[in-house]
Order: C-alpha cells, then sequence, then structure tokens
C-alpha cells in the first residue's frame, strides 16, 4: 500500500472545517497539522499551530482554505517548503498572484490544484457530458445564478470573488475559445450580474449574490436544439435535458460526495497519475476572466462619475 501523503490543513473557518472532515476520512491523507490563529479550533488527534510557518516537517501536502486575499501567499510558502498544494477558490484575487503560484509549482517541481467544487460534481459532470456529447448542437447560451440570503455561511470577501470562480470555472471547461467582450454590472454592494461572450458566439451571464430572497444554484446551457438545466437545490433529478417536447433526465452517482471527489483527484496527482483536472492554469484562468470583467466595471464607473467642478 502506498505511503500515506502527510498533510496540514491552512484555514479552519467553515469551508475549512468541511475539508478537515473529509481529508482526515481519506484513506490516503495523513492530517498532521491544523494551522489557523483561532484557539477555539481543536481536534482530539490533530495539533493546532497558529500559521503554516509554525507546523513542523516533514510536509508532503498542504490544503489551504484562508481566506481569498492570502491563498496565494499560503500556497507559495507551502511549495517553497516541497509540499503539494490544494488552493480552495478564488486561487487569488488579482492575476499577478495567480501567475507567481503557476510559477512557484512550475520551478518546484510540485502539485497544484485549485477547489472548483462543481468541476467535481457528479451532477454538474452530467450536465457537462450531455452538452459534450454534441447531441444537442452547438452550445449557444450559458446562464447560472449563484445566489444566497442574507446571514448564510460567513462571507469570503466580496461576493465576485466568492461565488463567481464556480460558474467561470464551468465556463472554461465548456468553452476553451477565447474572451471577445466582457462586463460586470454592480446590483449591489453583494450582488452583481458578469457577462462574457466567446469567440465561439457563446454568451454567458452570471448572477451571484448574498442577498437574494431566495438560495439559487442554477446552470442553464442552450444548444442548438435543446437545452441542459442543472438545478443544485433539487433534491433529485438534478439534471434535466430538454429537447423539443421530449423530457430526460441523465443519470449520475449521487452518492459521491464532490469534496471527496475533489481529493480523490489531488490524491492522484501526487501520486504522479493524472494532471488535475482543475489545475493552476485553470485557477489562473478564473482570476484572468473575473479580473477582466471587474476592470471593465470600473472603467464604466469612472466614465459615468461627474466632472470633479461638479463634484464640489
Amino acid at each position: 500500500m502506498a505511503e500515506r501523503i502527510r498533510t496540514a490543513i491552512v484555514g479552519c473557518g467553515a469551508w475549512g472545517r468541511n475539508l478537515l472532515r473529509v481529508a482526515r476520512a481519506h484513506p490516503r491523507l495523513e492530517v498532521t497539522a491544523v494551522a489557523d490563529p483561532n484557539p477555539s479550533i481543536a481536534t482530539s488527534d490533530v495539533p493546532r499551530f497558529d500559521s503554516l510557518a509554525a507546523v513542523p516537517d516533514p510536509l508532503d501536502a498542504v490544503l489551504i482554505a484562508t481566506p481569498g486575499p492570502t491563498h496565494a501567499v499560503v500556497a507559495i510558502d507551502a511549495i517553497d517548503r516541497g509540499a503539494h498544494v490544494f488552493v480552495e477558490k478564488p486561487m487569488a484575487t488579482c492575476v499577478v498572484d495567480a501567475s507567481r503560484v503557476v510559477a512557484a509549482a512550475a520551478r518546484a517541481g510540485r502539485v497544484g490544484m485549485v477547489g472548483h467544487l462543481l468541476r467535481h460534481h457528479p451532477a454538474a459532470r452530467a450536465m457537462s457530458a450531455q452538452v459534450a456529447s454534441g447531441a444537442l448542437g452547438r452550445p449557444l447560451s450559458f446562464h447560472s445564478e449563484r445566489c444566497s440570503p442574507p446571514g448564510g455561511r460567513e462571507p469570503d470577501g466580496d461576493v465576485l470573488w466568492s461565488l463567481a470562480p464556480h460558474d467561470v470555472s464551468l465556463l472554461i471547461a465548456l468553452d476553451g475559445s477565447d474572451v471577445v467582450a466582457a462586463m460586470c454590472e454592480p446590483i449591489a454592494s453583494d450582488a452583481c450580474t458578469l457577462g462574457f461572450t466567446m469567440a465561439s458566439g457563446l454568451v454567458a451571464r452570471m448572477v451571484v449574490s448574498r442577498t437574494s430572497a431566495a438560495k439559487r444554484r442554477r446552470v442553464k446551457i442552450t444548444c442548438e436544439r435543446g437545452v441542459v438545466v442543472f438545478d443544485d437545490c433539487l433534491p433529485v433529478r438534478k439534471v434535466e435535458v430538454r429537447s423539443g417536447e421530449a423530457r430526460s433526465w441523465p443519470e449520475y452517482d449521487a452518492s459521491i460526495e464532490p469534496l471527496r471527489a475533489e481529493l480523490d483527484a489531488f490524491v492522484r496527482a501526487v501520486d504522479g497519475g493524472e494532471r488535475p483536472l482543475t489545475s493552476l492554469q485553470e485557477g489562473l484562468d478564473v482570476v484572468a476572466l473575473i479580473e477582466r470583467a471587474r476592470s471593465v466595471a470600473a472603467q464604466e464607473s469612472a466614465r459615468s462619475m461627474p466632472p470633479l467642478e461638479a463634484r464640489r
């Protein structure tokens, strides 16, 4: 049997605790440390340290679930120690930092993977497989809603960096062509709409919100001869295919926990068996698209501001 991978988890907030739960149950991961400055984070058999720097060697891998703006710094520190890294989304909050992570992993020859969870979700994969089969023709549009009511799990940075990477990663997997136009329309401080037009002609719109009246987790892909809908708020039959009057519900293995599937993929990559489905390069691509949309919004906002004299 292969040796277990000595692993530290950095950041043990709401999502970090999920990561800790699944990692501790994984037969190939040996969680040897948790790094979090919160003294209330305690486990009976895993020592806690205030930071990654305080975690002693040896260390084979680091799973990072700190606040998004810190991901790049922690990832580079882990790579510099010789560890493979799993970085929760977003990989970074600017292209410069994301590029530094990619470069650091390449120099050190370490595996890097980003936590784009939906790419490992069995229902989302069933949706993608329906489109990739070509049975419905070429995809024409991508529309997603990722909305939560106020007061849910503690927010991690602004709404774009917290929620949008999920759907941007699905878009990149669906359509690898260049982006020819991007937009970002703020609706409120915690809600906005992202838009992309791809060189293939596909048009994407993504609504993200933390002020919604109800929770919505829905992706709709319209193709030439039908529509595929993935609704993660449904208890069963989360994927529906519509073509004319016909309706069908593709099968998928609902027993698979997406986070476990994600860590399985990370372990396979560390073992040298396969390239990560959600590689650091994909993480960089996602950051680049979100940053591009944000920059367009900033330029539009600057153009709409009145002259300085009018603001006095």
